[in-house]
């Protein structure tokens, strides 16, 4: 579904100033956390020394050349600390880190202010009739330039092992796939909730919605390369970059400053409304809180990507294969840029 051209414009200024209230609260939780742990330090990380026992001495050589030894000294402590059983750790994030992540988010966070413009609306118009091949790679080149920042900031600049970071290797292979199948069925079914939900109350305060044109072309796409460019923007490119910059970089650093739900919650919001896209507001918020709970319940980043991967893919399939008002509900809750291929 889209807007009518007035009602596109207003449902942008929307969206503009939601992002600058995000941002707002960002800065103004920042500021509280900062000075409640100048108020409140949080007590040093507690030791605990552990004394290893010594093996008992060996018993002399019954031999006249037996020339008896000192005993060894004794072992120093081992210092270790408790092991840290929920949640991701974001100790290793540096206020470098902090500045880097919104270099990288500043070309999503300028979407809403630009889409605002007659130079954005134009640049939208002609976007949507362009070659989705073309969308694919230049996707692609943008993502993978970021992403190499993000890489580079962590190996080169601090001297850190994305695997390790992101906890890579931490889950085994039929634990992690057991973790998406459960997650992807449970975000699927909350998200077509919500998103039946709020269509109601969007039309309340936006007028009637019109039906979005990109329905029907998606329906009667019959190029299947087109198809194939589409789901491997969704299903490949889009959850390995986004996941990347809003769980495992934005998340952990915002986790570090302030606390897991504040993070989660302002994470979630400026990545539904990246998406430039009314209809998919709540829907969207609501999975980018999900998908920071799943990744603080697995600590491993391929959770995430794997829920991401396997709930776009779902998106396009209910939108090649429902018919009306069913399809129209499938491209409520698809991310706008799925449908902008087709448009």
């Amino acid at each position: 579904m889209h807007f009518a051209a007035a009602d596109s414009l207003s449902s942008i200024y929307v969206l503009r100033d939601l992002e600058i209230i995000l941002l707002v609260t960002l800065f103004a939780g920042l500021l509280f956390h900062g000075v409640k742990r100048l108020c409140f330090p949080k007590p040093s990380p507690v030791y605990v020394e552990e004394i290893i026992p010594l093996p008992p001495p060996l018993p002399p050589l019954e031999t006249d050349f037996a020339i008896p030894l000192p005993p060894p000294p004794p072992l120093p402590g081992k210092k270790t600390q408790p092991t840290r059983k929920f949640g991701i750790d974001a100790s290793h994030f540096t206020p470098w880190d902090f500045l880097v992540c919104f270099i990288v988010l500043a070309m999503f966070l300028a979407q809403p202010f630009f889409a605002a413009t007659p130079a954005g609306i134009e640049a939208a118009s002609e976007a949507t009739k362009g070659n989705p091949l073309n969308n694919l790679i230049q996707a692609v080149a943008v993502y993978g330039l970021l992403t190499a920042l993000v890489l580079a900031m962590l190996q080169w600049v601090g001297g850190r092992s994305p695997v390790e970071v992101f906890g890579l290797n931490r889950v085994s292979q039929p634990a992690t796939l057991a973790f998406i199948l459960i997650g992807a069925s449970i975000a699927i079914c909350c998200i077509l909730l919500i998103s039946n939900s709020s269509m109601d109350y969007l039309e309340q305060l936006f007028g009637e919605i019109e039906t979005q044109a990109p329905v029907k072309s998606l329906q009667e796409e019959e190029s299947m390369l087109n198809k194939l460019y589409l789901i491997a923007a969704a299903v490949i490119v889009a959850p390995l970059f986004e996941e990347l910059v809003f769980r495992g970089y934005f998340y952990g650093i915002l986790k570090k400053y302030t606390d897991p739900m504040f993070s989660a919650f302002i994470t979630g919001g400026i990545f539904a409304v990246i998406h430039v896209n009314i209809p998919s507001i709540l829907p969207l918020w609501f999975f980018g809180i999900f998908l920071a709970l799943a990744y603080e319940a697995s600590r491993s980043l391929w959770v995430p990507i794997g829920i991401h991967a396997l709930f776009n893919a779902t998106t396009i399939a209910m939108i090649f294969l429902s018919k009306g008002e069913d399809a129209e509900r499938a491209v409520e809750i698809a991310p706008a840029w799925l449908t902008s291929f087709f448009q």
